[in-house]
Protein backbone atom coordinates (compact mmCIF):
# COMPACT_ATOMS: atom_id res chain seq x y z
CA UNK A 1 0.00 0.00 0.00
CA UNK A 2 1.11 3.59 -0.54
CA UNK A 3 1.21 6.34 1.14
CA UNK A 4 2.23 9.70 0.32
CA UNK A 5 3.52 12.70 2.26
CA UNK A 6 3.02 16.24 0.83
CA UNK A 7 5.70 18.10 3.06
CA UNK A 8 8.97 20.42 2.78
CA UNK A 9 10.00 19.11 6.06
CA UNK A 10 12.88 17.12 5.49
CA UNK A 11 13.39 15.82 9.24
CA UNK A 12 9.23 15.25 9.67
CA UNK A 13 9.59 13.23 6.04
CA UNK A 14 12.50 11.40 7.18
CA UNK A 15 10.70 10.12 10.55
CA UNK A 16 7.63 9.66 8.44
CA UNK A 17 9.60 6.87 6.30
CA UNK A 18 11.10 5.45 9.31
CA UNK A 19 8.25 4.53 10.91
CA UNK A 20 6.14 3.52 8.08
CA UNK A 21 8.38 2.60 5.86
CA UNK A 22 8.38 -1.37 6.99
CA UNK A 23 4.57 -1.65 6.44
CA UNK A 24 4.07 0.98 3.64
CA UNK A 25 5.93 2.25 -0.04
CA UNK A 26 6.30 5.83 1.26
CA UNK A 27 6.53 8.57 -1.74
CA UNK A 28 7.14 12.31 -1.09
CA UNK A 29 6.18 15.44 -2.76
CA UNK A 30 7.33 18.30 -2.21
CA UNK A 31 5.49 20.59 -5.04
CA UNK A 32 1.45 20.47 -5.72
CA UNK A 33 1.94 19.53 -9.34
CA UNK A 34 4.44 16.52 -8.35
CA UNK A 35 1.53 15.45 -5.77
CA UNK A 36 -0.99 15.38 -8.25
CA UNK A 37 0.82 13.64 -10.56
CA UNK A 38 2.02 11.04 -7.98
CA UNK A 39 -1.19 10.61 -6.92
CA UNK A 40 -2.52 9.95 -10.64
CA UNK A 41 -0.03 7.45 -11.44
CA UNK A 42 -0.10 5.43 -7.88
CA UNK A 43 -2.60 3.81 -6.16
CA UNK A 44 -2.05 6.17 -2.79
CA UNK A 45 -4.47 4.33 -0.07
CA UNK A 46 -3.61 7.75 2.19
CA UNK A 47 -2.04 10.98 1.43
CA UNK A 48 -0.57 12.93 4.76
CA UNK A 49 -0.12 16.29 4.35
CA UNK A 50 1.84 18.89 5.86
CA UNK A 51 -0.54 21.70 6.53
CA UNK A 52 2.76 24.05 6.07
CA UNK A 53 2.75 23.96 2.31
CA UNK A 54 0.08 26.10 0.48
CA UNK A 55 -3.10 26.42 1.24
CA UNK A 56 -4.10 23.68 2.77
CA UNK A 57 -7.67 23.65 2.78
CA UNK A 58 -7.88 24.45 -0.46
CA UNK A 59 -6.00 22.11 -1.13
CA UNK A 60 -7.83 19.30 1.12
CA UNK A 61 -10.79 20.49 -1.45
CA UNK A 62 -8.68 19.79 -4.67
CA UNK A 63 -7.97 16.12 -3.32
CA UNK A 64 -10.93 15.18 -2.22
CA UNK A 65 -12.03 15.90 -5.32
CA UNK A 66 -9.39 13.90 -7.39
CA UNK A 67 -8.77 11.19 -4.72
CA UNK A 68 -10.69 9.31 -2.94
CA UNK A 69 -7.14 8.22 -0.57
CA UNK A 70 -7.63 8.63 3.19
CA UNK A 71 -6.29 12.56 3.35
CA UNK A 72 -4.47 13.52 7.14
CA UNK A 73 -3.84 16.89 7.59
CA UNK A 74 -1.09 18.31 9.91
CA UNK A 75 -2.38 21.06 10.92
CA UNK A 76 -0.19 24.55 10.76
CA UNK A 77 -0.69 25.31 14.74
CA UNK A 78 -2.32 23.85 17.31
CA UNK A 79 -5.70 25.44 17.67
CA UNK A 80 -9.23 23.76 17.44
CA UNK A 81 -10.28 25.94 14.80
CA UNK A 82 -7.46 25.48 12.49
CA UNK A 83 -8.09 21.86 12.64
CA UNK A 84 -11.85 22.41 11.95
CA UNK A 85 -11.16 24.32 8.75
CA UNK A 86 -9.06 21.30 7.22
CA UNK A 87 -11.88 18.65 8.30
CA UNK A 88 -15.02 20.70 6.48
CA UNK A 89 -12.24 21.48 3.64
CA UNK A 90 -12.18 17.47 3.13
CA UNK A 91 -9.59 16.26 5.30
CA UNK A 92 -10.66 12.66 7.05
CA UNK A 93 -8.49 13.14 9.87
CA UNK A 94 -6.52 16.72 10.82
CA UNK A 95 -3.87 16.41 13.98
CA UNK A 96 -2.30 19.17 16.19
CA UNK A 97 1.09 20.52 14.49
CA UNK A 98 2.62 18.96 18.03
CA UNK A 99 1.46 15.21 17.19
CA UNK A 100 2.64 11.93 18.19
CA UNK A 101 4.09 9.53 16.01
CA UNK A 102 2.10 7.18 17.49
CA UNK A 103 -1.34 8.50 17.08
CA UNK A 104 -0.69 9.95 13.34
CA UNK A 105 0.33 5.93 12.69
CA UNK A 106 -2.65 4.48 14.36
CA UNK A 107 -4.98 6.93 12.52
CA UNK A 108 -3.17 5.77 8.81
CA UNK A 109 -3.43 2.58 9.55
CA UNK A 110 -7.07 2.45 10.71
CA UNK A 111 -7.92 4.34 7.40
CA UNK A 112 -6.34 2.37 5.46
CA UNK A 113 -8.26 -0.71 7.29
CA UNK A 114 -11.24 1.01 7.05
CA UNK A 115 -10.95 1.81 3.06
CA UNK A 116 -9.55 -1.70 2.84
CA UNK A 117 -13.27 -3.36 4.07
CA UNK A 118 -14.82 -0.60 2.00
CA UNK A 119 -13.43 -1.82 -0.94
CA UNK A 120 -15.22 -4.61 -3.03
CA UNK A 121 -12.65 -7.91 -2.79
CA UNK A 122 -12.54 -10.35 -6.32
CA UNK A 123 -14.34 -12.71 -5.96
CA UNK A 124 -12.22 -16.27 -4.47
CA UNK A 125 -14.46 -18.60 -6.62
CA UNK A 126 -14.27 -18.61 -10.75
CA UNK A 127 -17.59 -19.43 -12.97
CA UNK A 128 -16.88 -23.47 -13.77
CA UNK A 129 -19.86 -25.63 -15.72
CA UNK A 130 -21.88 -27.86 -13.12
CA UNK A 131 -22.63 -31.18 -15.46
Amino acid sequence: MNILLFTDDHLLTDILRIALGGTYQVRWATTERRLFTTLASTQAGAVVLDAHCGDAADLCSRLRAFSDAALIAIARTDTADERVRLLRAGADEALKRSFELAELVARLQAKLRRSAIARPRESQFSAAKIV
